[in-house]
Order: structure tokens, then C-alpha cells, then sequence
């Protein structure tokens, strides 16, 4: 009861309602800050006041953008150098029309497809919590799982230039974005311990079906088009 209080005198906390973009976007990175150093349910409860869907699809871009740019300039690094004799020459120091226009289309499909199952996977989690008695919004939940999705993305891409490093941090960053989920589905949704355990089970347990559903559809709906 004491912390459906605290909650309510939150709410009511105008610094709480939804930002003009430009204000969003600066306070972006105290948000993740926040969210990764102080993960509660309470955290994530009072940052989903800020939500609105400018904000999501700014964060959904950064997202997507950070890591194809991050892969991308990895895949070039790699695809400058050639061994020949054990050692390691460069081929080129330009970059090549076909890469560009490769990286340009590569980067549409990421973004089309990334946001696709980001929305499907938020979707699966609203809807569960909505059947456990969730009161939060699909808005919210978007909003609460990009503020620790985009940081630790981004971060997870960085740390594939250090190969002995992120052998032992990317499973630990895996499990990490798991109890940040779990506290965003029960901070946004008002959930239960129990109940935002058992949204969070089930949904991950759907999760791969539903994937493989909607691949299937797309691949399907792809082989159809006439050419």
C-alpha cells in the first residue's frame, strides 16, 4: 500500500509528464545513467511518465544506427587488411562503390527489421502483463525497454573490438538486461514480484515461436512477390 503512495505522489510530479524532442533527447543519457545504476521497479516506474512515441523512435534509431555503423566499421577494418605470408598487409585505403551501396541498403533492412521485432517482442510482453492485471500502457513499455536496450546494445557492439573482454561481460551484460526487463515489465505494468516473473518466463518462452511465425510470414510474403 505505502508504495502504491509513492507512486501516485509521483504521477502527480509535472517534471514526470512527457518532454518537448529536443528536451528528451538531452536528458537521454541521465536516463540510461539512471536506469543502469539504480535498476528498480520504482526507477523505471517513474521514468515511464516521460513516455511518448517521438522519443521511441529516436531511441529505436539510435539504437539500430549505433550498432550497424559500429558493425559496419568493423566489417571495413576487416575487409582492409588481407594475410598473405602470415602477415598482415593493406589492400585498400578507399572504400569501394559496392560498400557503400551495400552498407546503405543494409542499414534500411536493419532498421525495417529491427524495429519490426522490437515491436513484436513489446507486444508479447504488454499483452501477458495485461492478462496478469498490468495497468501500464504498450507506449510505456516500448519507452522502458529502450532506456536499457539502446545503452547495452551499443555498449555490447564496442565490445567486440576487445575479443578476450567481451568473452566474459556480453554473457553477464545478457543476464543483467533480463533483470532489467523483469523490473521494467513490473514498474510499468504495477505488477506483483510473482506475476512480473511469470510474464517474463512465459513471454521468453513464446518469444522464438512467435519469431519463427513471423519469419515464416515474411519469407513467404517475400517469395510471392512477383519480379
Amino acid at each position: 500500500m505505502a508504495s502504491n503512495t509513492s507512486r501516485g505522489s509521483y504521477q502527480s510530479n509535472s517534471s514526470a509528464t512527457p518532454l518537448p524532442l529536443r528536451e528528451a533527447i538531452r536528458q537521454l543519457p541521465n536516463q540510461y545513467f539512471r536506469v543502469l545504476t539504480r535498476p528498480s521497479a520504482t526507477t523505471f516506474e517513474e521514468e515511464k511518465e516521460k513516455a511518448a512515441w517521438d522519443i521511441v523512435g529516436v531511441q529505436l534509431l539510435i539504437q539500430i544506427i549505433g550498432y550497424v555503423v559500429i558493425s559496419t566499421l568493423l566489417r571495413l577494418i576487416v575487409n582492409l587488411f588481407t594475410p598473405i605470408n602470415n602477415a598482415i598487409i593493406v589492400v585498400s585505403i578507399g572504400i569501394p562503390e559496392e560498400f557503400v551501396i551495400g552498407t546503405f541498403l543494409n542499414l534500411v533492412s536493419s532498421i525495417l527489421i529491427a524495429a519490426l521485432f522490437f515491436f513484436v517482442s513489446a507486444g508479447a510482453f504488454h499483452l501477458l502483463a495485461k492478462l496478469f492485471g498490468g495497468q501500464g500502457k504498450f507506449l510505456e513499455q516500448c519507452y522502458a525497454m529502450l532506456l536499457f536496450q539502446v545503452p547495452i546494445t551499443i555498449l555490447i557492439s564496442l565490445l567486440w573490438l576487445i575479443p578476450h573482454v567481451s568473452s566474459y561481460v556480453l554473457p553477464a551484460l545478457g543476464v543483467y538486461s533480463t533483470i532489467l526487463l523483469f523490473l521494467a515489465i513490473m514498474g510499468v505494468h504495477n505488477l506483483s514480484t510473482g506475476r512480473a516473473v511469470a510474464v517474463l518466463l512465459i513471454s521468453i518462452a513464446l518469444l522464438p515461436l512467435i519469431v519463427s511465425l513471423l519469419l515464416s510470414a515474411i519469407s513467404i510474403r517475400f517469395i510471392a512477390l512477383p519480379f
